[in-house]
C-alpha cells in the first residue's frame, strides 16, 4: 500500500497489480521487504487519476476493477489500482480470489477483524466508494494496526506475502517503513524519463 501510494504521488498508475507482481526481497539484516514489479503498462495520470495516454493495455482480469473489465473511459486509474490491491490483500488472507462469476465475494469469516473494513473499502464496486489512492489505503491500514495494537498490545502483519508464504516473523511495522524502496524509485524514474521524452 505504501509503495502504491508512492507511485500515485509521483503521477503514475501501475494498472496491473497482482500477486505475481509483488516480490519479497530477503535481506540478512533488514528482514523481508515486499516490492512492486512489472511497470510495463504503467501510465501517467492527471490530477483526477485519468490516464493521459491513449495506449491500450490488457491488465490481469483476475485482479482488475469492474470499470476496467468493462473498458469504461475516463476512469480514475488510482482507484482501479486500489481495487487490485484489495484483491491481493483478500487473496493473501483467505487463499481465495474474491472475484467470482457472480461478482465480488468477500469472505468475511476468513478475514482478520481489524482488516475487514479496509478490504471492504478497497473492493467496493463503485470507484467513488473506494480509497482515492494508494496513500489513503496505506493510512487506513496504519490506523487499523494502531487501533488493534492499542486494544491487544501488539500488532501482526498477517496479510504480508512473507508471513503468508514464507512463514517469516515479519511485522507490518517493519515493512511499512521500507515498502517504497530503491527498486520502485528506479522504475518511477524510468517512467518519468519516458514521459518527458514525449513532451
Amino acid at each position: 500500500a505504501a509503495g502504491l501510494g508512492y507511485i500515485h504521488k509521483r503521477g503514475f498508475a501501475h494498472r496491473d497489480l497482482k500477486l505475481d507482481n509483488i516480490k519479497v526481497a530477503l535481506h540478512l539484516h533488514s528482514g523481508s521487504v515486499p516490492r512492486i514489479f512489472d511497470f510495463s503498462i504503467a501510465e501517467c495520470i492527471d490530477e483526477q487519476g485519468r490516464i493521459l495516454s491513449s495506449q491500450s493495455a490488457e491488465p490481469s482480469v483476475q485482479y482488475s476493477a469492474p470499470e476496467v473489465q468493462k473498458n469504461l473511459q475516463g476512469i480514475d486509474a488510482r482507484r482501479a489500482d486500489v481495487f487490485s490491491l484489495g484483491v491481493i490483500f483478500h487473496e493473501l488472507l483467505t487463499g481465495r480470489n474474491p472475484l467470482q462469476e457472480g461478482g465480488i465475494a468477500i469472505d468475511e469469516a476468513m478475514l482478520p477483524r481489524r482488516y475487514r473494513a479496509v478490504i471492504r473499502a478497497c473492493l467496493q464496486e463503485t470507484p467513488e466508494r473506494r480509497y482515492r489512492d494508494g496513500n489513503a489505503a496505506y493510512q487506513a491500514l496504519q490506523h487499523a494496526e494502531r487501533y488493534y495494537a492499542e486494544r491487544v498490545g501488539f500488532a501482526f502483519g498477517s496479510f504480508l506475502v512473507a508471513a503468508a508464504f514464507l512463514s517469516l516473523p515479519v511485522g507490518w511495522g517493519m515493512v511499512r517503513e521500507r515498502m517504497s524502496t530503491y527498486h520502485t524509485n528506479q522504475c518511477i524514474t524510468s517512467l518519468e524519463m519516458k514521459r518527458d521524452a514525449k513532451v
